[in-house]
């Protein structure tokens, strides 16, 4: 729970500095995919929730 929403506050700042058009989320959830390709749960609308929950 901790990982998730220090994730989704990553995220708030991220689309706060580079703005929302970065597409921020679509751009982490595949270096997410590639750094971890045996875990599950990195796609973007995972990362969408994490951002929610933060």
């Amino acid at each position: 729970m901790q990982l998730y929403g220090r994730i989704g506050r990553d995220i708030l700042q991220w689309q706060q500095t580079q703005g929302w058009g970065a597409k921020v989320i679509g751009r982490l959830a595949r270096d997410l995919k590639d750094a971890f390709p045996d875990m599950r749960g990195w796609s973007a609308s995972n990362l969408k929730y994490m951002r929610f929950f933060a």
